[in-house]
């Protein structure tokens, strides 16, 4: 059954809070949740999706065959909102490269394990509240 509305002032209390949700859900330090991460062996590897951010923001993905990899990370929800990646290869941070892709070298002792965290970067702009 559809939804009749009396006032202007109704559309603009529902437009609020959808703005107020959506802020909410990606301010700085709130976990992505559904990011993939995706790794290509290289040179030329396809990139397939290892893992993907649970609800927390974290993943967990193992990498068991000795080479070089490019790390990424894809968002495929929409809309994708701005994320910052922490991630590691066995306990060792790794750094982003220009690209904002990490590279990964398993040699000898395997399987290395990929671990880390998603989250947004979005603030608030002055003024807004979203929690009001």
């Amino acid at each position: 059954m559809p939804m009749n509305f009396r006032s202007s002032a109704t559309l603009i209390g529902l437009a609020s809070l959808a703005l107020a949700i959506s802020a909410t859900a990606a301010m700085a330090g709130e976990p992505i949740p559904g990011v993939d991460i995706e790794l290509g062996k290289n040179p030329g590897g396809i990139a397939v999706v290892v893992a993907s951010s649970d609800t927390a923001g974290r993943f967990t993905a193992r990498v068991a065959e000795p080479g070089r990899y490019t790390v990424s990370f894809v968002c495929k929800r929409a809309p994708c909102r701005p994320f910052t990646v922490q991630v590691s290869a066995s306990g060792k941070p790794l750094k982003a490269g220009p690209d904002m892709t990490y590279d990964l070298t398993v040699e000898g002792r395997m399987p290395v394990v990929l671990t880390g965290l998603i989250q947004g970067v979005w603030k608030a702009p002055a003024g807004l509240d979203p929690l009001r």
